[in-house]
């Protein structure tokens, strides 16, 4: 099985399939690519940098023009993943640690991706890059692409 486990730890929270390969986001924060063609799990990131267990999955978007997805976890944190290689691209913490907002939503296209934040803001990040270009807040305010 492509997915399998024990009970709502194994749920899945996003899936994208590109060049006979699958990724599965979870609902428990683990991430695990897949042959499509035998189902065999080819990789699997389970903890953050630091052995640190990874949080639950809270958003999912993938590009299918670049075939990469984003994933959002709880915390705060994003990573970027290949789906036909089954490589993580990149992956940041979350941007301040004393007022963690989780990711809610993830759209991916045109080399970026937009994430809106529980606090209000939805910040776009590079694809390639995981640099952050741009905030938007819902009152309309908007802070300029010279975050890192």
């Amino acid at each position: 099985a492509l997915v399998g486990g024990d009970g709502a730890r194994a749920r899945v929270a996003g899936v994208a399939a590109r060049g006979g390969a699958c990724l599965a986001a979870r609902a428990d924060g683990r991430v695990s690519s897949f042959d499509l063609a035998t189902g065999a799990e080819t990789r699997a990131w389970r903890r953050r940098p630091g052995g640190v267990r990874a949080a639950a999955c809270a958003c999912f978007a993938f590009c299918e023009a670049s075939g990469v997805c984003v994933v959002g976890d709880e915390d705060g944190g994003l990573a970027a993943y290949d789906v036909a290689r089954g490589a993580r691209v990149w992956r940041r913490g979350a941007e301040n640690a004393e007022t963690v907002s989780r990711p809610t939503a993830a759209a991916a296209g045109a080399g970026v991706a937009a994430v809106g934040f529980a606090d209000g803001t939805t910040r776009v990040f590079e694809l390639a890059s995981g640099r952050r270009r741009r905030a938007l807040k819902l009152d309309g305010y908007t802070e300029g692409n010279n975050e890192s």
